[in-house]
């Protein structure tokens, strides 16, 4: 009723689950795949001998990181929500 009072739209003020962040939570996941990816390519270059087959490195490190960029997501948007009360 407040909100209405003041001119203000309610429609306008409800949050949609999981839409708030989806740039943010985007972001970091593609961060994250990229650092995975450097991180593969420095070890297939570095460390892995000659013939070796590099794959399975590539692809856990894309998926560790990119868990790692979703997860930070998870926090700092569990943050912000906390913060916004």
């Amino acid at each position: 009723m407040a909100m209405i009072e003041r001119g203000m739209d309610p429609r306008l003020q409800i949050d949609k689950p999981g839409s708030r962040n989806y740039i943010l939570t985007a972001g970091l996941l593609l961060i994250g795949c990229g650092v995975g990816l450097f991180i593969a390519f420095l070890t297939d270059t570095n460390l892995l001998s000659p013939g070796t087959n590099s794959f399975p490195v590539y692809c856990s490190l894309i998926a560790i990181f990119g868990g790692l960029g979703l997860l930070t997501a998870y926090y700092i948007d569990k943050k912000e929500a906390r913060e916004g009360l």
